[in-house]
């Protein structure tokens, strides 16, 4: 919830909203506000260090984001790029696997 409902809350509400209807300045309002209850009044004070933070953390994610795309691109052109293992090496080799375990079975005796 982003107000408060205790009472103060609901009246400082309500004098806000008629002096403000009465003409007066919100900078006048706020500066009395201020003066009465003390600079924790405001909601973000003058010299909150919440914008530059913000500022920082939206500017992290855009460089992790253009990080995250620039790998993703080039992820994508390795892959569509690489030519697959060819298949009659692979079927050579374990031809040439199955040939050497039959050799040194019988060699062996055994009679798999």
């Amino acid at each position: 919830m982003d107000t408060h409902e205790s009472e103060i809350a609901t009246e400082l509400r309500l004098e806000i909203a008629r002096r403000a209807a009465s003409g007066e300045a919100p900078a006048a309002i706020e500066a009395d506000l201020v003066a009465r209850y003390g600079p924790r009044i405001r909601a973000f004070a003058p010299t909150s260090a919440l914008p530059a933070v913000l500022a920082c953390l939206f500017g992290a994610a855009a460089m992790l984001g253009a990080a995250t795309w620039w790998r993703a691109r080039a992820w994508v052109r390795r892959a569509s790029g690489a030519a697959p293992p060819a298949q009659g090496a692979q079927r050579a080799d374990e031809a040439d696997y199955d040939r050497r375990l039959a050799e040194e079975l019988a060699a062996e005796g055994s009679d798999l």
